[in-house]
Formats: C-alpha cells, sequence, structure tokens
C-alpha cells in the first residue's frame, strides 16, 4: 500500500438484485432495479458476518441496532440485510470484492485485511460526507486502522480487550487463586491437571484463537507500539520477543494449559465447553462477554473478566486489543450520500447498543446499561497506554494465512521453539 497506516500505537448464496447493486458487472437496467425498491425509494444493501445465531455482543449488539436502524429510514430507504458466518464471510467478501459485486455496505476488518480493497479502489473514502459533529463525538483512535494515505474509509462502533475469563466456582472449590503472573498462571494450571480438571478452553482448530497467546507475550515483552512496528513490517518478525513469545506458549502447553484435543475443536466448541462450567479458564476478546453471561450459560453466576496474568517486567498497561471490526461502504454506490447516512446512523445505534468499549461518545443511559463484566473488562484497562491488535487483522490476507498456519504449527508440536518459529515467520512474510 502507498500508505502508511495512520496513527498505529456464503455459504449462503445471494441474488444480484439483493447485495450486487453497486457492482459494474450488472446492467444500467439492472443495477436501477436492484437500487430501487418499493415506492421509489432507494434500496440499501447491507452485507456482515454478524449471523443471528452469534451469541457475541458485538454481534448481538449490531443485529440490534439494524433493526433499530430498519424501523428509523423506513419511510425513506429501503435496508436489506444478509449475514454469513465468519470463515465463510471472509472468502465471500474477497470475491466480491473481485468481482466488483459489492454491497452498499459491508463489513470489514481494518489495516491489513482492508488494505487491497483500499488500494483497488474498492471502497470509498468517506472524509466528504462526514460532519465536523461526527468527527467530534469520535474517540481517539477510532479510526486508526482505517485510515490510508490520510484518507478514513470506514467507521468503527467499538473496540475489543483481551481478557481471560475465569469460572469462580471452580477456583474455589480447589482452592486456587486466580493468577497474576505468568509463574502463577503456570502452577494454577499444573494443579487443576493434577486434580483431572483441563484448565483453559482453546478452539485451536479455528487458528485464530491460538495467535491470542503470541501476541499478548510479544506486547507484554516489547510494548504496543513495537508490536504494531513488527505487524507492519517496520521492523524484522525474528527478533527476541518474537521468540521468546513462543517460547511462553510451549511452556503453557508442556504445562498442560490447554484442553486436551484443542486441535479438533472449533472456538466455538471451546466457547460451549466453558459456558457449561467443564474449564476454570478462557483467554479471549471482551466479545464473548455476552456468551458468558447469557441465560443458558452455567457459569453467569460466577464468571469473572482479569487482565491476562503479566510476566516480570511487563507494562500491566499495554493490551491486546484495539478498534478493527467496522463497516465501509463501496466506491460504486449508486446513492453515496443516502449509504453513508445510513452507514453513520447504523455504527452510532451499534455503539449506543454497547454502551461501554466503545468509538463513540454515547448517553449515559447507554452507559448505565453496560453488563457487569464487560464493565469489569471497562475497569481494569481504565489506564491503558497501548493497544495492538491481533496479527492476522493486522497483516493482508496472505500474511495471515501464514501466520496463522505457523502459529498451529506450534500447538501441534511441530515447531518446537521459539527461535525457530521466528526465523520461520520472517522467511514467510518478513519480506
Amino acid at each position: 500500500m502507498k500508505k502508511r497506516l495512520l496513527s498505529v500505537a456464503l455459504a449462503v448464496s445471494m441474488t444480484a438484485a439483493r447485495l450486487t447493486g453497486c457492482g459494474s458487472g450488472s446492467s444500467d437496467e439492472a443495477n436501477s432495479s436492484a437500487q430501487e425498491g418499493g415506492e421509489g425509494k432507494p434500496t440499501i444493501s447491507v452485507f456482515t458476518d454478524y449471523v443471528e445465531s452469534n451469541s457475541e455482543s458485538v454481534a448481538v449488539n449490531f443485529n440490534k441496532a439494524l433493526e433499530q436502524t430498519k424501523e428509523h429510514f423506513a419511510d425513506k430507504y429501503n435496508i436489506e440485510s444478509e449475514a454469513v458466518a465468519i470463515e465463510s464471510y471472509k472468502e465471500k467478501i474477497k470475491a466480491m470484492v473481485a468481482a466488483d459485486e459489492t454491497p452498499d455496505i459491508f463489513m470489514t476488518w481494518g489495516a491489513g485485511f482492508m488494505e487491497s480493497f483500499v488500494d483497488a479502489g474498492k471502497v470509498a473514502a468517506i472524509d466528504d460526507y462526514i460532519s465536523e459533529e461526527s468527527k467530534e463525538s469520535l474517540k481517539t483512535g477510532a479510526l486508526d486502522m482505517f485510515e490510508f494515505d490520510g484518507k478514513a474509509y470506514g467507521l468503527t462502533a467499538n473496540k475489543w480487550v483481551g481478557a481471560l475469563y475465569c469460572n469462580k466456582t471452580l477456583f474455589e472449590e480447589n482452592n486456587q487463586e486466580i493468577p497474576t503472573t505468568f509463574d502463577e498462571l503456570i502452577e494454577v494450571c499444573k494443579t487443576f491437571r493434577e486434580k483431572g480438571i483441563q484448565p483453559i478452553a482453546l478452539g485451536a482448530k479455528d487458528q485464530w484463537p491460538c495467535q491470542q497467546y503470541i501476541n499478548e507475550f510479544v506486547i507484554q515483552l516489547a510494548g504496543a507500539d513495537e508490536a504494531n512496528k513488527m505487524a507492519f513490517k517496520e521492523t524484522s518478525l525474528d527478533n527476541e520477543y518474537v521468540a521468546q513469545a513462543c517460547d511462553y506458549v510451549i511452556e503453557m502447553i508442556d504445562a498442560g494449559a490447554f484442553n486436551d484435543g484443542a486441535m479438533g475443536l472449533s472456538n466455538e466448541e471451546a466457547y460451549a465447553a466453558f459456558t457449561r462450567g467443564d474449564n476454570p479458564m478462557m483467554y479471549t476478546n471482551s466479545n464473548f462477554s455476552a456468551q458468558a453471561i447469557a441465560e443458558d450459560s452455567a457459569i453467569k453466576d460466577s464468571v469473572t473478566a482479569v487482565r491476562f496474568p503479566l510476566l516480570d517486567g511487563a507494562d500491566p498497561n499495554q493490551y491486546f486489543g484495539g478498534a478493527i471490526d467496522g463497516l465501509c461502504m463501496s466506491s460504486k454506490c449508486e446513492y453515496p450520500e443516502e449509504t453513508y447516512e445510513v452507514m453513520e446512523y447504523l455504527v452510532r445505534a451499534w455503539a449506543e447498543a454497547d454502551g461501554g468499549l466503545v468509538t463513540w461518545e454515547v448517553s449515559d443511559e447507554a452507559k448505565a446499561n453496560v453488563d457487569f463484566l464487560n464493565q469489569e473488562i471497562i475497569d481494569y484497562s481504565a489506564d491503558a497506554t497501548g493497544y495492538s491488535l491481533a496479527w492476522d487483522t493486522l497483516f493482508d490476507s496472505n500474511d495471515a494465512q501464514t501466520w496463522l498456519d505457523l502459529v498451529s504449527e506450534v500447538y501441534a508440536g511441530n515447531i518446537t521453539s521459539g527461535e525457530e518459529f521466528a526465523k520461520q515467520l520472517q522467511a514467510g512474510i518478513g519480506e
């Protein structure tokens, strides 16, 4: 990208008339038909990975906001929406962009995932549409991962923060304290193993959950700024921080920290195991909070969220997380001003539905409605001085897959030293 990113610190099929109104592959007549619905109102299409069955906070709140948006604009626009599961979505949206069949508004991850879309001119810059009032309502860093060459190409509603979710009942029943240091974490894992309890729920089959531990350790060892520089290839990935981070993960594996058969479990299966009360711990992003305290969760009254245990000398205010999920609009939209109007309303309603870990100023009522689990995360991260996001979103798509594949090799036992991992990582994606 000619870039540089600023301020760094279906499986379901769809008809062209529903979600390809902005693409150039349709005739003018078909395009017009797709874009104008009943009573001559413009039709604006929305495509995301936030399926209704997704019980993570980010999806639950988005779908609430989407229904509100449809109701708000019912007299002005026909808003049509579609969603597919995340793994299908990643491939589908890339194919749609390549074929000039993008919907008017679509979900994307910023930084490396979005880079090729922007470079190819498939995403509209929003600078001419966003008002000064809206800019003032955005919090610092809200658009960092959506800014390229001085222009903004999307809007975020919220951020996430890494959280170690703990089942207090299992800790109390086994006379264990929730760990605050890495050494304590290793000892707690060993003790639970001795008692026949598998310590940490992990769905390694989906790959991305595995990276969280290496990313966390890199941030603790090097700081968020340095972690970001590595992700954007401003410095070599073959360094002591990456190597040491990998070695800490290997130490966790050797200590039996993760559940048996993790390589064959999906993330959703790991979530389900933790919410059944099978495991005392699970490390993931704060979007899990809604699922952890859902009505059908067996741990809803015993779960707590804490900062991931610290290595000796680590800065406690440097965090794994940030704002990376957002919405953008097609550069070929028939109605760009109207599309932006819908997109901003939707994003702001999304933030209002969340209330807590948000990138917009929200009402006092929204803040008061934050659930207790997310409030714990807000409280412990209140003094954050730096964030770095998951590398599979910061790398471009090809590099991201190489990264995830190498991380998986560590958990599979095929890479047995941090030094080896760092060298392979640099060789695979460093240039």
